[in-house]
């Protein structure tokens, strides 16, 4: 079966109203994944620190979710697990054993783990300034939330992400390529490498410029950077 699925990063940034729940949400043909709330306890480095650090992992988990019940599906129906705020992986039904299989398979992701996503880059350049201007190119735009209807036919995998404000696609960003001393425009992130592509043939019309799919390592840090609303400044 091909597995659509759905991620959902609600991230509330800091101008956010307070109420707002920062969560990461996953649904797909045969998963279902929430995590508890991931909002900033504070201003401080302390506080950034560990925001990176619990979306970071909320994310690696959901990927190793995604991965496993893409591979072997613990059953018929839809698994549910859900990620608590200690992060623990639990199912979201402790009668449902698919349920209780996925949570125990996927548990164990380190606090301190990052991920490896597919990615888009629209080109390289030896300033940051160049590459800033390509990437503002691709901006990302609202979708239907994860309770509304998503058009999933030609899709593998969607990231999106949202706050009070609705849900949206993620974002471009700029990296810098140690290995070239030059910055890298990238967009979007990918479970799978056909989703990267089909991005990368309509983005490469938008930039006049041909657009390659990469690797990409997601940390806390770089989801920073991908989560900006489309209404936001690049």
């Amino acid at each position: 079966m091909k597995t659509a699925l759905v991620i959902v990063l609600l991230l509330a940034p800091a101008q956010a109203i307070a109420s707002c729940e920062s969560c990461i949400s996953v649904r797909s043909a045969v998963l279902s994944f929430c995590s508890d709330d991931v909002r900033p306890s504070g201003m401080g480095e302390a506080a950034i620190a560990l925001h990176r650090r619990a979306l970071a992992h909320a994310l690696a988990t959901a990927q190793a979710c995604f991965d496993s019940a893409r591979a072997a599906p613990e059953g018929p129906g839809v698994a549910r697990v859900f990620l608590n705020h200690n992060g623990d992986l639990r199912p979201a039904d402790f009668r449902d054993k698919p349920s209780r299989r996925l949570a125990k398979k996927c548990g164990r992701a380190d606090w301190d783990s990052s991920c490896v996503l597919w990615a888009c880059e629209l080109g390289r350049f030896r300033k940051e300034e160049s590459a800033r201007a390509t990437a503002a190119r691709v901006r990302p735009y609202y979708v239907p939330g994860c309770d509304q209807p998503d058009d999933l036919r030609n899709t593998d995998a969607r990231l999106l992400y949202s706050c009070c404000a609705g849900a949206w696609t993620p974002a471009s960003y700029v990296v810098y390529v140690r290995s070239e001393s030059s910055w890298a425009a990238r967009a979007g992130l990918f479970f799978t490498r056909a989703d990267a592509e089909k991005m990368g043939e309509t983005w490469s019309r938008v930039t006049d410029r041909p657009v390659r799919v990469v690797r990409q390592q997601v940390d806390g840090s770089l989801l920073e950077q991908v989560l900006k609303a489309p209404d936001d400044d690049f």
